[in-house]
């Protein structure tokens, strides 16, 4: 008779088996089930039960689904149900980040590069963005595109930019389409090409980017890739600045100046421009100034003026600076205050503009709201004229010619006042028109001196005109000094 296992031998042997089905099946059902509750979870975050939502993620989370880790940092990032923690928001990104999910990936690059939640690091913002963009995340091939074109957080490299722009772009995104478009225009590792840089503004503006449809605004306004369409320029710096997109809120506002595609008319200039104003946009805050100071498009306040030329000079922009200035040297709107307003010439002066520069050379040489110095003065004048500010050629001159700040030379004066007077300026022209009169760095030529006062003359200096008809009254005689600073 065969012989059969005994009973409970065959029972464990049953048991074993059954157990081993079951260990089976749960293996088989463990990644399920985790999907299961985190898709259960995204279901209640879709309706906006944020605390179920994030019981579940939390649980799931632990288990160490990287989807589920991805959802608590986005709930603590946004506050969804729970106060906003940008710190654990980061630690919650990292974890899904480890395990390769590349939102998560991208969103700690951003962190690290904002220093939101985490300590402001842009090389670890490359690090992140790298491994997202590595993964094909377009959004961060754009990031450590924008990196690379900086410089931050790795070294600096148009090359490397523009490949990870264009990898960016292939899959559609118009951040990355705008920035070869910028590289397009500027030439930046490519060869300069207008049309080019028209295309990918125009597939990105047709996305609803507002920059790419205030670059395109640009073009249409300056020819650049496409003819000029003053009619198209206002109607894309319309689209962006219906985004409130400051600068093309302040382009309108020079459309609406100048009559270009528009009616030319003062108020909706002003209109634009504050609305742009009210956005911080310096060059916005300076023209709503220059407009309350002469009253174009508004009531002439120079209070107001004031108030606009300094919340952009605060900003650090030159030109509010320099009216600024001017207003404190005048004492417009403002009790006159020579040391006011050289602090804001010399800002405005150390950051290259000409007419700064030359006013602390003016202020140096009267010894207004300083002691007098003329070396000073001197320098500040060849530094303008050296960028061919006529005024300061004119100014530099004379310093050359009685010798105040640098050693008297005819010749040196000579050649500032004829650059100065080859800009058309009066002052130049008749100090220039002296020289030949007395032969001072020059061969004595009455015929060129009358040719040079006949040219101030013509501009309405009243002294050029004394000195031409005392010439031509007497034939021939010496003039006045030259005209002084």
């Amino acid at each position: 008779m065969a012989q059969f296992p005994s009973p409970v031998f065959k029972t464990k042997k049953v048991t074993q088996l059954a157990w081993l089905f079951f260990a089976v099946c749960f293996a088989l059902k463990s990644g399920p089930v985790l999907a299961d509750s985190y898709a259960q979870g995204l279901a209640f975050l879709e309706k906006e039960e944020y605390t179920q939502a994030f019981s579940i993620f939390s649980r799931v989370a632990e288990k160490g689904d990287a989807s589920a880790q991805a959802a608590l940092g986005s709930m603590y990032y946004n506050g969804s149900g729970i106060p906003a923690d940008p710190v654990k928001a980061a630690q919650w990104y990292a974890r899904a980040a480890e395990q390769g999910d590349a939102s998560s990936q991208l969103k700690l690059g951003e962190m690290y590069e904002d220093g939101e939640g985490l300590e402001k690091d842009d090389f670890l913002a490359a690090y992140w963005y790298e491994r997202a963009a590595v993964n094909g995340l377009a959004k961060a091939q754009w990031s450590l595109g924008v990196l690379y074109s900086e410089g931050a957080g790795v070294a600096q490299d148009d090359a490397e930019a523009l490949g990870w722009f264009s990898k960016a772009a292939e899959q559609g995104l118009p951040e990355a389409q705008a920035s070869l478009g910028v590289f397009y225009s500027e030439g930046r590792a490519v060869e300069q090409n207008a049309t080019k840089a028209f295309a990918l503004y125009l597939r990105a503006a047709e996305q609803g980017l507002a920059m790419a449809q205030y670059e395109l605004g640009n073009a249409f306004r300056d020819a650049l890739g496409v003819e000029t369409d003053y009619g198209q320029a206002f109607a894309w710096f319309k689209k962006a600045a219906d985004q409130e997109y400051a600068d093309a809120q302040y382009a309108i506002g020079q459309l609406y100046m100048l009559g270009q595609g528009v009616p030319e008319n003062a108020e909706q200039a002003f209109r634009w421009f504050s609305k742009a104003a009210e956005q911080g946009l310096p060059k916005a805050q300076t023209n709503i100034g220059l407009m309350y100071a002469i009253g174009q498009g508004v009531n002439k306040n120079l209070p107001a003026a004031i108030k606009n030329f300094r919340l952009a000079a605060d900003q650090g922009f030159p030109e509010a600076q320099y009216f600024l200035a001017d207003l404190y040297y005048t004492g417009e709107g403002v009790e006159a205050d020579d040391r006011e307003a050289l602090k804001w010439f010399e800002k405005a002066a150390i950051q290259g503009l000409l007419e700064a520069q030359d006013m602390l050379g003016l202020m140096y040489t009267r010894g207004h709201g300083v002691q007098r110095d003329h070396a000073k003065a001197a320098a500040w004048f060849a530094l303008a004229a050296g960028h061919g500010y006529a005024e300061s050629q004119n100014n530099l001159g004379f310093m050359y010619s009685r010798g105040l700040g640098v050693e008297q030379d005819f010749e040196k004066a000579v050649m500032w006042y004829r650059k100065a007077a080859e800009h058309n300026l009066p002052q130049a022209q008749f100090n220039l028109g002296g020289m030949y009169l007395r032969g001072d760095g020059v061969k004595q030529n009455y015929h060129t001196a009358l040719e040079w006062f006949r040219k101030a003359a013509e501009q309405g200096m009243e002294e050029a005109q004394e000195s031409l008809e005392r010439i031509l009254r007497r034939g021939q005689t010496t003039t006045r000094e030259d005209m002084s600073i």
